[in-house]
């Protein structure tokens, strides 16, 4: 800790590692009282709280007169928390490292910068009333802070296991013997991919599927293969199929038509996290 200047504006320089317990909540959504806090440093939208008039700042910088310029190392011991949707409990919650600097103005301004990388964590992801799933976030995750706090860049990957039939996805295959039916009909694992990218007041979601076992036969992977494929040229068929999965724990199976059912969900079930932002 460093403190120095005149007694009229004091600069106060300091250095700080999170300890066990440590909790950091960050949130663009202050109506709901939702703010980011680390002890005793609070962020969030002061105009929503305080009058931030010229006239109140200036007189707030003559009560208070220092800057803070705070280098945080942050390590396991700390959670950070980005509150996605406070009304659906929508949030990010991880584990990781980083070096942050904080800096704290006499008129109220707070900035942070550098990049947080995650180690692990959880997102919870929830769909209307009735859908809510924690997917693991991947290591190599980042959120990184480039001043306004609010404007923090999400770069983070995450995935829900399912343990479920392909059959119903593939089971129009023309070239599959009755025993890969047999096989396809079995369970295994499934992963739902959620990607997370922009901003943490305008986040951009994508969703996606993989089948990372490569226990079935050759013929059943390269038909499960072929058909995400074809999904992913179709996002709201793509949703759809995520959906089943998340709901039923299953794929869904196509209708007449060729899609599969639940097609106005597959419109917006990427969305419905942050339609309210």
């Amino acid at each position: 800790l460093k403190i120095f200047g005149p007694p009229e504006y004091i600069i106060v320089e300091a250095s700080a590692k999170t300890l066990e317990n440590t909790d950091i909540t960050l949130s663009p959504f202050s109506e709901v009282e939702s703010i980011l806090r680390e002890d005793m440093l609070s962020y969030g939208k002061p105009e929503d709280y305080v009058d931030i008039s010229p006239e109140e700042l200036l007189k707030q910088a003559k009560v208070f007169p220092f800057d803070v310029n705070l280098l945080m190392e942050t390590n396991d011991f700390a959670t950070l928390n980005f509150i996605i949707d406070p009304i659906k409990g929508d949030e990010i919650s991880g584990r990781g490292t980083g070096n942050l600097r904080i800096d704290i103005s006499s008129d109220g301004e707070q900035e942070i910068f550098g990049t947080y990388y995650v180690n692990s964590g959880k997102y919870s992801f929830s769909y209307d009333n009735f859908l809510t799933r924690e997917f693991e976030i991947q290591q190599g995750s980042t959120v990184s802070f480039n001043g306004d706090p609010l404007d923090a860049q999400l770069d983070i990957k995450a995935v829900y296991e399912v343990y479920t039939s392909t059959y119903e996805l593939i089971k129009d295959e023309a070239n599959l013997s009755e025993n890969e039916i047999q096989n396809a009909k079995a369970k295994s694992d499934i992963n739902v991919i959620l990607a997370l990218s922009g901003s943490l007041t305008k986040p951009e979601i994508n969703l996606d599927i993989q089948s990372p076992s490569t226990s079935e036969s050759s013929s059943i992977v390269s038909s499960m293969q072929g058909r995400l494929s074809e999904l992913r040229q179709n996002p709201n068929e793509l949703n759809n199929q995520v959906f089943g999965l998340l709901l039923f724990n299953r794929f869904l199976l196509p209708s007449a038509s060729g899609s599969s059912n639940f097609n106005s969900i597959g419109g917006d079930i990427a969305l419905n996290s942050v339609s309210s932002l």
